[in-house]
């Protein structure tokens, strides 16, 4: 039932195949990109105060779009396509809906106050766009997708973009919680850590039932903007 439910797309399947070495490459050069530009967004924002991070999300999904028009790839290879869009979405929503109760649940009974429309209203477009459909356009519409130009097994490829996607929030979070030492991190955020690895698995089925952008971003904008809900 699981399996028949979260089965791939045959386009998702067929694309994957048209990628090589160089588009693994780019992927994983994009990646590391990224890795710095967190690093040095986390340290600004230790020093300064000053958050970045709608910036540096927004230049990391132009990098994807730009270079897939430049190797003259369609936007459609990173999950920008109408194609199943009404049921994409109630079905993304839906699973938002579930996932949001981990935030919300928690929250009610630790007692916490619902914030207000006008806050929600104003998240609203940071953890649509600048968070959920940024990190699904990067990590599964592009680096996952790319990496089986290089890994032909199916298994570690959406591993390894799990791992990189957990680790990818390291660099900013180590400095914006005020950690001196990795270890203490790891030690603190462990767990976090790998819910984060889980989350790309289930967005990454999202993603490849339909080969489009609309069922993860929907689920992941709604999980996040939920945290927001109770303060």
């Amino acid at each position: 039932m699981i399996k028949r439910v979260f089965a791939s797309d045959t386009g998702y399947k067929q694309m994957i195949l048209n990628y090589n070495k160089k588009d693994a490459l780019i992927a994983t050069a994009i990646y590391f990109f990224c890795m710095i530009a967190y690093l040095a967004t986390g340290v600004f924002q230790s020093a300064t105060g000053i958050y970045l991070g709608i910036y540096v999300n927004a230049l990391l999904m132009l990098i994807c779009i730009a270079v897939v028009l430049i190797r003259k790839q369609k936007l459609q290879s990173i999950g920008f396509t109408p194609r199943y869009f009404i049921k994409a979405l109630i079905v993304g929503l839906a699973f938002g809906v579930v996932f949001s109760m981990l935030n919300i649940i928690p929250a009610i009974i630790s007692g916490g106050k619902w914030t207000g429309f006008l806050p929600l209203l104003w998240n609203i477009p940071y953890y649509l766009i600048i968070i959920g459909l940024q990190e699904e356009v990067l990590f599964r519409g592009y680096i996952q997708t790319r990496l089986y130009g290089a890994l032909k097994s199916d298994v570690l490829a959406v591993i390894i973009c799990g791992l990189m996607f957990a680790f990818m929030h390291i660099p900013f979070q180590f400095f914006n919680r005020g950690y001196s030492n990795i270890a203490e991190f790891l030690g603190d955020n462990g767990f976090w850590l790998l819910i984060t690895f889980v989350w790309h698995l289930i967005f990454n089925a999202l993603y490849r039932k339909f080969n489009s952008l609309t069922a993860p971003t929907a689920s992941h904008f709604l999980m996040n903007l939920s945290s927001t809900f109770f303060g």
